[in-house]
This record gives structure tokens, sequence and C-alpha cells, in this order.
């Protein structure tokens, strides 16, 4: 009896063994990204659903998120922010698995995508009343990040009224570097009172 339950513990392990390293991993590697909002670190992420967050992710690790052809929204009754901020020396890659999905909403590209962002907002001061000024509706990058759109749309994202001055609709990399290999940004745009530039 005990030789026989050791000779199929092993041929379970042979068996296993034969088995893609991919096929073991996607399940215990990949998180489900749901109505959550805060920190993402390391690892990747994946949406199942459409999801509408209320404040923006924190990218603290070496992150890749797959839209996996749904919908990632930022609430526009929140306070305003970007949907992603990439933190120094972290890296961020945004990429679709399904960019063929069609959405109920018709106007959307087909395919993942990110939209609603406003940008992070930063307090100028200005004495009495203050100044805001707007970064990076859908992509905040710090200095020393990193940001790949290897696929997925960023879309419609930006300031478009309420900003003493505004910048980046749709990525904003303030010393941090960015690389596209893939994906679009479509319908970005920034207005402000007294200066926009990069829609």
């Amino acid at each position: 009896m005990k030789r026989r339950f050791v000779s199929i513990l092993m041929a379970l392990v042979m068996a296993l063994s034969l088995l893609p390293a991919q096929a073991l991993a996607d399940d215990t590697n990949v998180t489900k990204l749901t109505s959550t909002s805060g920190d993402l670190g390391s690892g990747v992420y994946q949406l199942d659903a459409d999801v509408t967050i209320t404040s923006t992710l924190n990218i603290t690790g070496d992150t890749t998120v797959d839209l996996n052809g749904h919908v990632l929204r930022y609430d526009e009754a929140a306070n305003p922010g970007s949907i992603f901020h990439v933190k120094a020396g972290k890296t961020l890659t945004l990429t679709d698995s399904r960019p063929e999905a069609e959405h109920e909403d018709a106007k959307l590209p087909a395919g993942g995508l990110i939209t609603g962002g406003r940008g992070y907002r930063h307090d100028g001061g200005g004495g009495g009343y203050h100044i805001y000024y707007y970064y990076g509706g859908g992509v905040y990058v710090e200095t020393g990040a990193s940001f790949v759109l290897a696929g997925g749309t960023i879309y419609a994202c930006g300031v478009q009224s309420g900003a003493n001055a505004a910048f980046g609709g749709g990525i904003y990399a303030e010393g941090g570097s960015v690389t596209m290999s893939g994906g679009a940004i479509r319908n970005c745009a920034v207005s402000s009172d007294y200066g926009a530039s990069g829609g």
C-alpha cells in the first residue's frame, strides 16, 4: 500500500512538471482588480468587469494592469485625481488582453480603456484663495518612475474647467519615463484659466 501511494505521488509530480510554467502561474499571480482604490503593489492585476474608482490608484511596485476588454472609470463626482499615480522608482505597464471587446456604450472605443481622470491636483497657494494646478488626467508619472502603454486606450481624460493651469490630459511625466509600444490615447484635453498644454 505504501509503495502504491509513493508511485501515485511520483506520477502526479511528474505530470505537474510537464505543464507549462505559465499554466500554473496564471491562477496564482493574477489579482482581480475590483471597485477598490488605494495602492497597487508589485504584481499583475486584471479587470474581470467594468470598474469605477473614486480615488487615485497609487502604483507602489512594478505593476502590470490588464484591462481585459473592460472600462476602468474615475467617478466624475469624486474629488479630482489621476487614474494612476506612478511613484518614483516604480513601473506601471498598462495592457489589454481583449482589444476587440465591445461596450454597452457604443461611443466608447473597442477594448479595454481608462477614462474620466481629471488629474493630480496640486495646491499652488495664492493667499486668500487657492490656485490649483492639475497634472495627468489618466496617468501621473513621478520623477524616476516609468509608464509603459502596451495596450488599451486612455480615453477622454483631462481637466475641462475649474483649473488655474492644467498639463497632460492623458499622461503627465515629471522627469519620469513614458514608453508607448501599443494602445492609444484618444479624446483627452485640458483647458484652464491661465495655462494649459499637452491634451
